[in-house]
């Protein structure tokens, strides 16, 4: 039987929940121009405040960004974020392969008494010129897609740049309906 808190839910879906509204609310560092300063200083931050509350529950991959360090053990800690051996193992239950490539996420996380409850955190930083964001943004909505195909829930977290023009924005809360009913839960967040 699976453990469930007070409200009923899993580990992985607390652990989403406190993530999302960590991800929500929580100021976001100036100077993030990169997407991946916006994962490392922001979205990986965050998740590591949430493990720190919640306890070794977890098996916890990131992106090691070049490092050659490992974990205790190599395996994923909630101290230890970007194991690279923890990262490359992780590609069996975290990565989705589709279409012949694999597709991979910025944080993965799943339950140790239950590995088949995961969550993926996809991360992506847009900018919108004229009102019209680049293309990453339909890259962002459709690896979050994939990742939903594999694990429990999934996190997208868009951080933006400049102002969506209000033109063709119509259909925005059926699409955030549509991805949130699919165990998707995609956040939006203006950055400097």
């Amino acid at each position: 039987m699976k453990k469930t808190n007070e409200t009923g839910a899993t580990p992985i879906i607390e652990f989403c929940e406190r993530l999302v509204v960590a991800l929500d609310n929580a100021p976001i560092p100036v100077g993030l121009g990169k997407e991946d300063k916006l994962e490392r200083q922001f979205v990986l931050l965050e998740a590591q405040k949430v493990l720190d509350e919640m306890g070794p529950h977890f098996d916890v991959c990131a992106h090691p960004w070049n490092s050659r360090e490992r974990c205790p053990g190599h395996k994923g800690t909630r101290k230890d974020l970007g194991c690279w051996q923890c990262w490359k193992e992780s590609k069996s239950w975290a990565s989705v392969h589709v279409w012949g490539m694999q597709h991979n996420f910025d944080l993965a996380v799943r339950d140790r008494d239950h590995v088949t409850d995961s969550l993926v955190v996809e991360g992506k930083l847009v900018s919108f010129l004229n009102g019209q964001p680049n293309g990453e943004i339909q890259r962002f909505f459709g690896q979050c897609a994939l990742a939903r195909t594999k694990h429990k829930v999934v996190i997208g977290f868009c951080g933006y740049r400049g102002t969506p023009r209000e033109k063709w924005r119509q259909d925005t809360e059926a699409a955030l309906r549509w991805f949130n009913d699919a165990g998707i839960r995609i956040l939006f967040r203006q950055l400097d």
